[in-house]
C-alpha cells in the first residue's frame, strides 16, 4: 500500500472519529433518528367532543370538532366547509401556533 494511500485511509478514518464523537458528545448516536416535534406550547390539552379553532401562521381551520383525543403530534377533526359539507381533517399539532377552545353556548 503506496503511502498517500494510507494517508487518505487515516484521514477518513479521523473525520469518522471526529464525527462520531461530536454525536456522542452531543447526546445521540450517530445515524440516530431524530425524534418527532412535540406539539406546539401553544396547545391546550385536547379532549374529543370539544371544539377548537386551530391556527397557523397562514391560516385557521374554524370551529373544528375533535373526534378522538391527540394521537402524538395529530388530532383527528371534522368542520363544516363553507359548501354546507361536513369533511375530516387530522391536523398535525407540531405546526400550530395556537389552539383556541371554543365554548359550548351553555
Amino acid at each position: 500500500m503506496g503511502r498517500t494511500m494510507r494517508v487518505t485511509i487515516g484521514l477518513v478514518l479521523a473525520a469518522c472519529l471526529g464525527v462520531g464523537f461530536l454525536a456522542l458528545s452531543a447526546g445521540r448516536s450517530v445515524g440516530a433518528v431524530e425524534p418527532a416535534p412535540a406539539a406546539s406550547s401553544a396547545v391546550p390539552p385536547l379532549e374529543a367532543g370539544k371544539r377548537y379553532t386551530f391556527y397557523w401562521e397562514r391560516g385557521e381551520l374554524i370551529d373544528a370538532t375533535a373526534l378522538d383525543g391527540p394521537r402524538g403530534n395529530w388530532i383527528k377533526v371534522r368542520n363544516r366547509l363553507e359548501s354546507g359539507k361536513e369533511a375530516v381533517h387530522w391536523v398535525n399539532l407540531a405546526t400550530v401556533t395556537h389552539v383556541v377552545e371554543l365554548s359550548t353556548g351553555k
